[in-house]
């Protein structure tokens, strides 16, 4: 069974263990992988029917469904819990210390989701924290130009300005924003099967990579850019999402409860 497979290098970590171990043909598939730099660049690919899944954060396939896109998510990948706010701690001690400061955030991504969550969960009015619109990668230069005083932006971009650290991020508020795989509805109608296979290789991906970051560390790490000990420390505290975990109804990430990962994105719609 072929499918076509949008990935990108945030979030990927069961996708680089099933595609180095090969469970995707031990579950009978034929995986045609194509890596993304963005959520809206698989939009454009899916909508076009060149992809059949897509890798997303929540506020692009919000908005792709705003626009009529008929997506459906299938399984969320990593929770994201230091994902947050990277600053200065001698400066900004706490999140709600952002108020006045001039705070680094790349619009319409997950991140800049959760930081509206935060805000709203806090009493927070959103035009009390300067946000500038920036790319992940510029972010470290704006830092150490003195442009932002921190930045809400993921785990992987955050350890690159120098001298910050991880004051906090929404997971401690309760909100949960993995990225997540997402299939076009037409092809789950015409390929069920597929799409049960390859949940079934996320999963078992998910819990080895759970047990053994390290068998892909140094792959994660080449990707995000960032030095394997400290990819590998960030794997320990961001494990993959089990399937386990998604049938859990007590689980802030499943997706058999009212209370799981669908109240989170219907709490992030309703702030977008």
């Amino acid at each position: 069974m072929t499918i076509r497979m949008g990935w990108q290098s945030a979030s990927e970590q069961a996708f680089l263990y099933a595609q180095q171990y090969g469970l995707f043909q031990k579950y009978g598939l034929n995986v045609e992988a194509s890596k993304f730099n963005s959520g809206p660049e698989e939009l454009s690919a899916i909508a076009s029917h060149s992809l059949d899944i897509a890798q997303l954060g929540a506020p692009p396939w919000i908005s792709a469904l705003n626009q009529g896109a008929n997506l459906q998510i299938f399984f969320p990948l990593v929770d994201n819990i230091r994902d947050g706010l990277w600053a200065d701690p001698n400066k900004i001690k706490s999140v709600p210390d952002m108020v006045g400061h001039k705070i680094g955030v790349t619009r319409g991504t997950g991140p800049d989701g959760s930081v509206h969550e935060v805000l709203k969960k806090l009493g927070i009015p959103f035009d009390k924290v300067t946000f500038v619109n920036l790319q992940p990668a510029q972010m470290p230069i704006a830092y150490q130009r003195g442009d932002i005083d921190g930045a809400w932006t993921q785990d992987t971009w955050g350890p690159r300005l120098l001298g910050a650290k991880f004051i906090g991020g929404s997971a401690q508020y309760g909100f949960h924003q993995p990225a997540f795989e997402s299939v076009d509805k037409g092809f789950l109608d015409k390929n069920p099967e597929a799409v049960a296979r390859l949940s079934a290789a996320l999963g078992a991906a998910a819990e080895a990579v759970n047990k053994d970051p390290k068998s892909v560390s140094k792959q994660v790490a080449d990707l995000a850019g960032l030095p394997e000990d400290q990819m590998l420390s960030i794997m320990k505290d961001e494990h993959s999402v089990t399937l386990s975990e998604m049938l859990d109804a007590s689980n802030p990430l499943s997706l058999v409860s009212p209370n799981g990962f669908g109240s989170q994105l219907q709490g992030l719609a309703a702030v977008m």
